[in-house]
């Protein structure tokens, strides 16, 4: 893994996902850290091109694996940002609804 690369990861032991993260800054450094401390048997990765789009990533992951996990608290949003997660309650509700307004254009 390149150094300096905005990234999404997971650990696996016994076959299943364990901790879901992401790094914003150097995916590699992160990775490391964890091979260090043994906390996993392999990873899993992804680089992406924006923080944004990881946390996007690493809240889909966190939200599909959600059972497994030993992280349990919620991915936070990349710093000086106000994302926010969409694949929560809140933000599915507010997306589908969205979606079944009619523009006032098209109903003329």
């Amino acid at each position: 893994i390149p150094t300096g690369c905005i990234g999404t990861y997971a650990l696996h032991r016994a076959g299943k996902v364990m901790y879901i993260g992401r790094s914003d800054t150097d995916l590699r450094r992160r990775i490391l850290q964890h091979a260090a401390a043994r906390r996993a048997e392999y990873f899993t990765y992804d680089v992406h091109h924006t923080a944004q789009h990881a946390f996007e990533v690493e809240s889909s992951m966190y939200h599909s694996e959600q059972e497994s996990l030993t992280n349990c608290i919620h991915p936070a949003a990349p710093k000086a940002t106000r994302a926010q997660c969409p694949f929560c309650p809140p933000q599915v509700h507010a997306t589908r609804t969205q979606r079944l307004l009619v523009p006032a254009a098209w109903s003329q």
